[in-house]
């Protein structure tokens, strides 16, 4: 019996850590910075599914907020810049064991999942983070006075704060 149990178990917790979860992240031409998706408000639109895959449409601020349930698994992430035709541009994802930052924007932090606050409250802020920078941007984007602006972004899109 202990045996059926621990199967079963390993069984689910395996299928579970195997689900492979697909995104594209559409992002404004030209865009560097931080890319926050927060997960479960319930006064916001849910993420769009196109052909299997998750749709995200970064606004200018970085900030985007859904209804939709934070998904983890194994990630299959896209990142597209976009331009005002509708144009998309691949962006390039640059390895996590990589030392230097990119002389062309890159997407070089990714897949980072977290709560902002409490996990415990009520509605906590379950949230996606990845950053796209180059090597101009990249003292800017780290500094803390960006940090601050962009907690502050999110503060005021959520309505509360963290």
């Amino acid at each position: 019996m202990r045996l059926l149990t621990a199967i079963s178990f390993l069984f689910c917790f395996l299928s579970s850590c195997g689900q492979k979860v697909k995104e594209t992240f559409l992002v404004p031409a030209g865009f560097e910075g931080r890319i926050n998706v927060i997960f479960n408000q319930p006064n916001a639109a849910p993420i769009p599914i196109e052909i299997g895959r998750r749709i995200y449409h970064i606004p200018a601020d970085g900030v985007l907020i859904t209804s939709s349930k934070l998904e983890t698994g194994v990630l299959d992430q896209e990142y597209y810049f976009v331009d005002n035709t509708g144009k998309r541009t691949k962006v390039p994802v640059q390895n996590l064991n990589a030392k230097d930052t990119p002389i062309m924007p890159a997407v070089v932090y990714y897949g980072v999942t977290g709560v902002y606050g409490n996990s415990s409250d009520a509605n906590p802020l379950d949230y996606a983070e990845s950053i796209i920078t180059s090597k101009a941007s990249s003292d800017s984007i780290y500094s803390q006075a960006a940090r601050t602006a962009f907690d502050e972004t999110i503060k005021k899109k959520v309505g509360r704060a963290f």
